[in-house]
């Protein structure tokens, strides 16, 4: 396609980092396409986020090009499932027993039909498309530029016109409504900031003397 530059992206998620080539002429839902076939993940209930506190949502979109999304060229993305979808095939039983050396007594275990069944039973559990595409949504309330408050102008966004969450207690108060939705309490079950803690160590330092010891 002319005008279309061709990139690399890396996606990362709960089995390692892949690296995917798409056009930034590429629609997004092209994009979750391109990593449902280079992870071979079993389903599409997956998210795909710019940032790792999973606050920049690329939306799954057939009209929204992915240079609208501010992607370049070597941008890390992140995976991650949607209402806990298992993504990847688990290993079974059957090979993990067929591994054992020759000659080592196998435990008895359930039979093949039921195995099978067991398997059955677990991949029958499949999203329904519209909470799939609920929760790539963003959720957040829209708020207009309010005139007495806001010292900007009409593009800009301050404190007292940036979108909401779902669960704003005020926002629940203010406008009577008693009860979460499904969608927006998992939202807020899942919002939380994950840090990596660093191991921190309080030994002295080898030819330190500016202390005794």
């Amino acid at each position: 396609m002319s005008g279309s530059k061709k990139m690399t992206l890396r996606v990362q998620s709960a089995e390692g980092t892949a690296r995917i080539e798409v056009l930034d002429s590429d629609v997004t839902a092209r994009l979750y396409e391109r990593v449902h076939e280079a992870l071979n993940l079993s389903t599409f209930g997956f998210c795909l986020h710019k940032d790792r506190a999973r606050k920049e949502e690329i939306i799954s979109s057939k009209s929204r090009q992915l240079r609208a999304c501010g992607l370049q060229h070597g941008d890390m993305l992140y995976l991650s499932p949607v209402n806990g979808a298992v993504l990847f095939d688990q290993p079974s039983t059957s090979t993990e027993e067929n591994n054992k050396p020759i000659g080592e007594p196998v435990e008895a275990g359930p039979s093949t039909a039921s195995l099978s069944t067991a398997a059955t039973t677990s991949t029958a559990l499949v999203e329904d498309e519209v909470d799939l595409q609920l929760y790539r949504l963003s959720g957040n309330i829209q708020r207009q530029r309010d005139d007495k408050l806001c010292r900007h102008n009409s593009k800009g966004c301050c404190v007292h016109c940036s979108p909401l969450e779902p669960w704003d207690e005020n926002y629940l108060k203010e406008h009577n409504i008693k009860h979460l939705s499904f969608h927006s309490y998992l939202r807020k079950m899942t919002s939380g900031k994950f840090v990596s803690l660093d191991e921190l160590s309080f030994k002295i330092k080898p030819g330190c003397k500016e202390h005794p010891p």
